[in-house]
């Protein structure tokens, strides 16, 4: 499903021999029968395998320090995880453009399920309204300003064990299938249980944050400091808004460098 270790490696490879090819042999092509051009990009595409491979090398060579997570483990950061579960696929591009046209689709929805004389009349978009599927555009721009703000370009794979939440981060390049062929197969919520290796890079406690008491911080802050150390100690402010952002409910956020994403199957 998902491995970046060695992925950069294979994949220049590759791109390194088509674009020489391209530019340095394409007068050679000239010529040449079907299947000679086949028989030479089947031989370059295996090229492609090769992360498939190193990783499981890679993953002998730390089996040791490999932590088999079970939900009530202390994890300590650095660690390195191998964490099975429910998972949760979110995508926040996709939840942003959902967002976006939300009112929309409400619309819609409601003009195809109802009847003619509703259709013909002007009160579609209260009946929306009523049925839940029409949200304040203030709300929407609310919304979509934390993602852009905290989850940019966001693709997070979690997965849950207890009141303990494993937070994938994923580089979308690296993935095997696009975020539409995953949508499509496995949905937002798979029905079987994924499994995560990676590292852990930071773990979030519950963290609330008091307007009040926020406002105050930044506004003392700013006052009887140079402006560099000002800035510089508001980093503290913003890493509360963040913690508070990445939470998941009470229970502990593990973050995730991952190494691979799989479906493990005992064939």
């Amino acid at each position: 499903m998902y491995s970046q270790v060695f992925e950069g490696v294979a994949e220049a490879i590759v791109e390194s021999y088509f674009a020489t090819q391209q530019s340095t042999d394409q007068q050679k092509n000239i010529g040449k029968t079907l299947e000679e051009k086949v028989g030479e990009l089947s031989g370059s595409t295996t090229n492609k395998v090769l992360h498939d491979h190193m990783y499981n090398k890679f993953e002998e060579k730390i089996k040791e320090k490999i932590v088999e997570c079970n939900g009530n483990d202390a994890v300590l950061p650095n660690s390195f995880i191998k964490v099975t579960g429910k998972t949760r696929i979110e995508d926040y591009d996709r939840l942003s453009a959902y967002l976006d046209k939300f009112n929309d689709l409400g619309l819609k929805v409601t003009y195809m399920n109802s009847d003619e004389a509703t259709k013909k009349g002007k009160n579609l978009r209260e009946i929306a309204r009523q049925n839940g599927l029409q949200l304040d555009k203030d709300l929407i721009k609310y919304l979509n300003s934390f993602i852009e703000m905290f989850e940019k370009h966001g693709y997070e794979v979690v997965v849950d064990q207890e009141k303990t939440s494993f937070s994938g981060i994923l580089n979308t390049s690296y993935l095997r299938l696009t975020t539409d062929e995953i949508r499509i197969l496995y949905g937002s919520s798979p029905c079987m249980e994924w499994t995560m290796v990676g590292q852990v890079t930071q773990v979030h406690h519950k963290a609330l944050i008091d307007p009040e008491t926020f406002v105050k911080e930044i506004t003392d802050e700013l006052v009887g400091n140079s402006i560099k150390e000002a800035l510089s100690n508001l980093f503290t402010n913003l890493e509360g808004v963040e913690s508070t952002f990445f939470q998941y409910g009470n229970g502990k956020v593990y973050h995730i460098l991952p190494i691979a994403i799989c479906i493990e199957n005992n064939l």
